[in-house]
């Protein structure tokens, strides 16, 4: 696939895949070429957790000269603990149980995959550098490639600048698609931050299947301190990184497309999961 003309050649688009998952490569890239065709998406490989060692996952805890810890200690320790035991249960009514455990293998790479990506952008000379993240499972909306390059340029407007022309942008990161809230949730996505975005409120939204980051956003969020958290940081991680992310609206700039560009159902994802299920 090409790179096209315009706004969308200013982003980098990339698309998580497990190397062991050439069904889940081969069924992104048929929608990509269907839905994005002139976008030059890149496929990267994701870290696999199931196949990381109690030593590897360890390390991931560790603190180190230049790179906060991505994951809290207790957290894994309490995930190498429950090794075996599910996250997730199906009930009758066609709901789900979500356990008490908050990470598994799986949940542990998942998170290192978008990290190392939040890094690659954290370190871009240009501060107007925007990544388009996908994952593998995403369904993209008929109309992608010219709705996200609306998108892209709304997010570059005056109106989310955080300098006035020439500033950064004044957004962190911004959802192409979410996870729908059950109901009685209470409404997650505000007032208007430019055409086609809504801010993200209250408790915030779950999923990062399909995103925008800036530059400014990825440095807030990697941020860390060894007295203390940066006020937008997520890391070290003791539960997944979307619902890490989820709970900081009150010091994050958070978008949504409004309405969505991406879509990835619940049930869809747990049933054929290699995060929730993954032990």
């Amino acid at each position: 696939m090409g790179a096209g003309a315009g706004i969308i050649t200013r982003a980098e688009f990339f698309c998580i895949n497990l190397a062991r998952r050439p069904d889940r490569r081969a069924r992104a890239a048929a929608q990509l070429k269907q839905f994005a065709p002139q976008t030059d998406v890149r496929f990267v490989d994701g870290v696999d957790g199931a196949a990381m060692t109690s030593a590897e996952l360890r390390r991931a805890c560790a603190l180190r000269p230049h790179t906060p810890p991505y994951i809290e200690s207790p957290a894994l320790e309490k995930m190498l603990r429950l090794e075996g035991t599910p996250t997730l249960a199906a009930r009758p009514d066609g709901k789900w149980d979500f356990s008490r455990r908050l990470l598994t293998r799986g949940a542990v790479g998942c998170a290192l995959s978008h990290l190392g990506l939040w890094e690659r952008r954290a370190q871009a000379d240009d501060p107007h550098a925007i990544s388009v993240v996908l994952e593998d499972d995403t369904h993209l909306c008929a109309g992608f490639e010219p709705r996200v390059e609306g998108l892209l340029a709304a997010l570059r407007s005056s109106s989310l600048r955080s300098d006035g022309d020439g500033g950064e942008p004044g957004w962190d990161l911004c959802y192409l698609g979410h996870f729908p809230r059950p109901p009685g949730a209470g409404e997650v996505l505000g007032a208007p931050a430019a055409e086609g975005l809504r801010h993200v409120v209250g408790s915030g939204v779950y999923g990062l299947f399909a995103y925008a980051l800036s530059r400014r956003g990825a440095r807030a969020l990697l941020k860390w301190r060894q007295k203390g958290r940066s006020s937008a940081s997520i890391l070290p991680l003791s539960a997944q990184i979307d619902c890490a992310l989820a709970g900081r609206t009150a010091t994050t700039t958070l978008v949504a497309a409004a309405p969505p560009l991406a879509f990835c159902g619940l049930e869809q994802c747990v049933a054929d999961s290699d995060v929730q299920l993954c032990t």
